[in-house]
């Protein structure tokens, strides 16, 4: 993304202003808004933590969403402009709530396979599935992950068993973790994006983030639906070990993957869900 860039999404977003009556902005992926809040954020784990002189390089891309040109003022006339911002996750939600144009969350629509059935535990090994996306280490928290699974490994050598998937095709990847027990995402979200919410809907038991104001909303228990973590080693290695030394909670947490996807995240309650925000708004 170049300065460019900015300008030219300023051009457009003032030919829809003038063609639409009603302009509505979706909260996801890097914006000034969120990158904003996630740098200043002290009393939460972001994607933007852990930003020091050595990994720099790897934030250069969202650091061009707050201090390159036009950007912030790009984020904030369309605050302005539009008739409502619907956050996507609740890592959005929080930087957004306090504008008075800003909605509940809409969750990320997902194509649930009706075929799909809970997994059911065959035996060791548990196949551990890593995707791994080069170059976003320190913003999925991959190199986290890898150290503890490598502990586990070390502890476990006969139970479980270690894929690391990195930049292969949409399709192959798909392939590559259908035969998954345990799927880790992320442990810097507060909510699950896309890649969480596919391992869910297959009825992977998910690592990632799913924190306790989501909990409360949803009214659901920690291990209940995924294995909710943050960056905390010790709270990643004891979620997974929970599973590996009882593996007949796997077949519940599947079911209730599989469940939650269904009736949150369907395609027909996120459409019914947008198309009443826009006729009320």
């Amino acid at each position: 993304m170049s300065d460019f860039g900015s300008v030219v999404n300023y051009i457009l977003f003032r030919y829809l202003l003038k063609n639409n009556k009603k302009i509505f902005l979706c909260a996801l992926g890097d914006d000034y808004v969120w990158v904003k809040g996630s740098m200043e954020d002290k009393e939460h784990y972001s994607m933007l933590s852990e930003i020091k002189i050595k990994n720099f390089k790897h934030y250069i891309y969202p650091f061009l969403y707050r201090y390159g040109f036009l950007y912030k003022k790009l984020n904030l006339l369309i605050i302005k402009k539009c008739n409502r911002i619907i956050p996507g996750l609740q890592d959005y939600y929080k930087y957004y709530k306090k504008y008075a144009n800003c909605n509940e969350i809409i969750p990320i629509a997902v194509d649930v396979d009706p075929t799909v059935k809970p997994l059911v535990f065959n035996g060791y090994p548990i196949k551990i599935f890593h995707g791994w996306q080069k170059g976003k280490e320190v913003r999925k928290g991959n190199d986290i992950f890898d150290s503890v699974i490598h502990n586990i490994i070390k502890k476990y050598p006969d139970l479980v068993n270690y894929q690391i998937v990195s930049n292969v095709p949409y399709k192959e990847y798909i392939k590559l973790y259908k035969d998954s027990i345990i799927f880790l995402d992320q442990c810097y979200s507060m909510d699950r994006g896309v890649n969480a919410l596919l391992g869910m809907a297959a009825g992977k038991i998910v690592v990632g983030g799913f924190n306790q104001d989501l909990q409360n909303h949803y009214n659901v228990s920690d291990n209940q639906i995924l294995l909710s973590v943050n960056n905390e080693k010790s709270v990643i290695s004891d979620k997974i070990e929970y599973i590996i030394n009882n593996p007949k909670v796997i077949e519940s947490i599947s079911k209730e993957s599989i469940e939650f996807i269904k009736r949150y995240h369907n395609f027909d309650k996120v459409g019914s869900s947008y198309i009443e925000v826009w006729e009320k708004f």
